[in-house]
């Protein structure tokens, strides 16, 4: 199979990282998409970096393997923050890079001060949006907020759980200053998106899935990697281990039933 028709390998501990594989098909409808949920090892978010690590180059070996992967987005924060020590033979499409330069660039055209973001407990302590925050614009303010309670809920119920707006407040009221942006620095949190811009209007909010799917467009264009297929996209779904709603899930996102096989690796 010529390069440019191969796959494109997509990651994630569980159902967060469908908000981005849900982008990827809306920007890339020609693509074919092989979706690995490590339902098994979830949440990665309270991981040291060492077993994130392991977990993550144990997945992209299984994609590179199997299905023969041209690209791999990952569509996990944790994951993302310990990007550059993944040995990849393919490209390798992380969501703090991206959601950190479109957080930048939203407060410079609003004219803003501060940057939030509502993450995991590891991607708040590796401070990864934050350093590449401060490569873009040392000046600006970053405060950030551990959220495993909205991880919780998501996985519960997406974006219908009775609590989320309580949820909301309680970790709006933990910033200590006004902020003009929130990055939503979990791929979870996306699926919440709607309500929580319906609470907080005068906030922007920034969805990495979004972010990462432009950066991919990017370089697909620039090394000629766009698929040549005529054909819609196709997506392939793989977990690790049975996971709770994961069936309920893609069909309430994705809108029909796509078939999920569970695999070991």
């Amino acid at each position: 199979m010529n390069t440019e028709n191969k796959p494109i390998g997509v990651f994630d501990s569980g159902v967060g990282g469908l908000s981005v594989l849900r982008q990827l098909q809306i920007d890339h409808p020609q693509e074919t998409f092989i979706y690995l949920g490590d339902t098994a090892r979830l949440p990665y978010g309270t991981k040291s970096q060492t077993t994130i690590i392991s977990y993550a180059e144990r997945n992209l070996n299984y994609l590179l393997t199997n299905y023969n992967i041209k690209a791999l987005v990952v569509a996990c924060n944790s994951v993302s923050t310990v990007l550059e020590y993944v040995k990849s033979p393919v490209p390798l499409f992380g969501v703090i890079k991206p959601g950190a330069f479109a957080a930048v660039e939203c407060l410079k055209n609003i004219g803003g001060k501060r940057i939030g973001l509502w993450a995991t407990q590891a991607t708040v302590l590796s401070k990864a949006y934050e350093n590449e925050i401060k490569k873009l614009d040392p000046s600006i303010d970053v405060e950030m907020i551990s959220c495993p309670t909205l991880v919780a809920l998501v996985e519960e119920s997406l974006n219908t759980h009775k609590l989320l707006p309580h949820a909301f407040d309680y970790y709006l009221e933990k910033f200590k200053e006004k902020i003009d942006v929130l990055i939503l620095g979990c791929t979870h949190f996306p699926f919440f998106k709607e309500p929580l811009s319906k609470k907080i209007p005068e906030i922007q909010l920034i969805d990495s899935s979004i972010s990462v799917s432009k950066s991919l467009s990017g370089k697909l264009e620039l090394k000629n990697l766009n698929s040549r297929l005529n054909e819609k996209s196709l997506t392939k779904i793989l977990i690790t281990d049975e996971a709770k709603n994961f069936k309920s899930f893609i069909f309430q996102i994705f809108n029909k039933d796509i078939e999920v096989e569970k695999v070991e690796i």
